[in-house]
């Protein structure tokens, strides 16, 4: 008996694991964007400081992401700490707990549609918050592996910009838009990317680093990615 209550707290413990507020609240409590994952934006303090307990809920979304997980048309899918982004008339969007900022680390999304009486699965994919700058979704960065070391005096950089919309080939780095924020004395690069209109193919292209100046002299600032939530620290390795 004494077994199988403890297997018991142990299971209990992993499933309740990230059920209060994610570890990059505590870390970035501010942050001067909304956020999406698909379409539709959200408040990502506000959305990662609940609860990861969606799957426990008892709005129509939440029971139908319940049904869902009791027999998941994708095996690999969390079964526990869920949180609601959205929901809304006829849709609802959830995502998995916790968040992180590399694109092969991101946690699960899981869309939900009300048709002809009836909530169903309708996809799913890594959920990687993106900042949405003027209305558009930002394109995170890294620094290339042979970049300078980052010191005081930096006022200049390169960026290797990550994947965007499709466009045919057109120029990432002349559609480039940097725009800088200075949050809790660490500084913001997030950088969105003109659209394009119209049907497009996804042929690749490959582009030197983008050059960017730094709105001074960077000082004793630290400086992130701010195209995710939670941010990705510029010296850090990359996330390619």
């Amino acid at each position: 008996m004494g077994l199988c209550v403890g297997l018991m707290a142990v299971a209990v413990t992993a499933a309740s694991a990230n059920w209060g507020v994610d570890p990059a609240v505590r870390k970035w409590p501010s942050w001067p964007y909304p956020t999406t994952c698909s379409i539709r934006t959200f408040d990502p303090i506000a959305i990662f400081s609940s609860p990861a307990t969606a799957e426990l809920g008892s709005t129509p979304g939440e029971r139908a992401l319940r049904r869902f997980l009791r027999h998941p048309l994708i095996p690999w899918v969390p079964r526990h700490n869920w949180r609601l982004l959205y929901e809304r008339g006829r849709a609802a969007e959830f995502v998995s707990a916790p968040l992180s900022n590399r694109p092969a680390q991101a946690p699960e999304g899981l869309s939900f549609v009300r048709r002809a009486g009836h909530w169903k699965w309708l996809g799913s994919g890594p959920c990687l918050p993106a900042s949405v700058v003027e209305g558009h979704p930002a394109v995170y960065w890294d620094l290339p592996e042979n970049h300078p070391k980052l010191t005081p005096e930096t006022t200049e950089i390169e960026v290797n910009l990550g994947p965007g919309e499709c466009a045919s080939g057109r120029s990432q780095n002349e559609r480039a838009h940097p725009v800088f924020t200075e949050l809790e004395g660490r500084l913001l690069l997030t950088i969105w990317l003109t659209p394009v209109h119209g049907f497009q193919n996804c042929l690749g292209l490959s582009e030197p680093p983008l050059k960017v100046e730094l709105p001074g002299p960077l000082g004793d600032r630290t400086l992130y990615d701010g195209g995710t939530y939670p941010p990705h620290w510029a010296a850090g390795r990359p996330r390619y």
